[in-house]
Parts: C-alpha cells; sequence; structure tokens
C-alpha cells in the first residue's frame, strides 16, 4: 500500500484513501450514513488533502469555541440565536460548510454555493447561513496558521501512517479575509 500524498493531491482518488477518509470523519460525524453522502460529495469536488486539513481545522475550532462558550455562558446570551444554534449542532451541515471555506481559501475560482446546493442536500440559504454563523463564531479566523496547520496533517498521519511529499504552496490567503468582511458587513454587528 501506498500512503505517500502531496497535500495538493486528490484524496479519492483509490478505495483505500475511501476507507482511511471514513475512519477519519468518523471522530467528527459519527454517523455511517451522512459520512458515506459525505465522501460522494467530496468525491465530487475533488478534495485534496490541503482542503480536508483545513477544513478539519476549522470544525475543531467551531467545535472547541461553540462547547466553551455554552457550557461557559448563559446561551441566551450567546450571540447565536436558535436557528444559528441548530445549524451548528447539524454536524454534517457544519463540516460541508468547512469544507466551503477551505475551497474558498484557496481556490480563485471557488465553487458558488448554488452548486455546492445540488452537490449537498443542504439549501443555498442553509449553507449561506452557516458560513455566515461559522465565520462570525470564528471572528473571521478560520483559516488555520501554519502551526496549527502541521498540527491537523501530523495528526492524520501518525494515525494512519501516512507520509507527506514536500509541499511548496503558499498555506494561507490574507486577501480572503478582508472579501469576508467586507461580505458581511452589510449584517452589521450583531
Amino acid at each position: 500500500m501506498n500512503n505517500k500524498f502531496s497535500l495538493e493531491e486528490e484524496i479519492l482518488t483509490c478505495q483505500n484513501r475511501t476507507e482511511t477518509l471514513k475512519d477519519y470523519l468518523f471522530p467528527f460525524i459519527q454517523n455511517k450514513e451522512e459520512i458515506d453522502e459525505l465522501i460522494l460529495m467530496l468525491k465530487k469536488v475533488k478534495i485534496t488533502f490541503v482542503k480536508l486539513f483545513c477544513a478539519v481545522y476549522t470544525f475543531r475550532k467551531i467545535k472547541e469555541i461553540y462547547c466553551f462558550k455554552t457550557f461557559n455562558e448563559n446561551v441566551s446570551k450567546f450571540t447565536i440565536n436558535k436557528i444559528n444554534y441548530e445549524l451548528i449542532q447539524n454536524k454534517q451541515l457544519v463540516f460541508i460548510v468547512c469544507v466551503i471555506l477551505a475551497h474558498k481559501s484557496f481556490d480563485d475560482n471557488f465553487i458558488n454555493l448554488s452548486i455546492w446546493s445540488k452537490i449537498s442536500k443542504y439549501s443555498k440559504n442553509n449553507l449561506f447561513l452557516g458560513e455566515y454563523v461559522i465565520i462570525k463564531l470564528l471572528n473571521f479566523n478560520f483559516t488555520p496558521k501554519k502551526e496549527e496547520f502541521l498540527e491537523v496533517k501530523c495528526d492524520f498521519c501518525l494515525k494512519f501512517n501516512y507520509f507527506e511529499i514536500k509541499y511548496e504552496g503558499n498555506l494561507l490567503k490574507e486577501k480572503l479575509k478582508t472579501y469576508f468582511i467586507k461580505m458581511f458587513s452589510c449584517f452589521g454587528n450583531e
């Protein structure tokens, strides 16, 4: 079995990687049917390792912040209203939005939400609302720093015995943060 990979390489190119990805996603989603649906969607968008690792980082960060806020503060005082609370509770939707944000971080010609809606089972409105809630929850810091990215990558490599081929690309795009700040400024501070 060849366990070497490049970060810019598509993940779902062979069956053993599909099984590895299912095992990798199980702690996050914890529902085999939803994972199978997610795998089909990830095949359609041809997800790469770098995008997957960024999506996983964002997903972990959301859960960490969300759990901290709900356990340490009065939920009604927290900025998440009932609709947003239900969105964050849907792990599959949150992970899909994390994948969308990862795609937007690395592709200049990113896929619009209408196409994501057709690929996934969620409406364009739910995907947009999910993006809005997640970006606001993370205070626009949804792309990992180099050290945080390496932590996610190393976790994957150690767990599944994979070895990375040297990556030369630029990880983060600062211009994207500005884009989202401008895009969501029309909603004001809630």
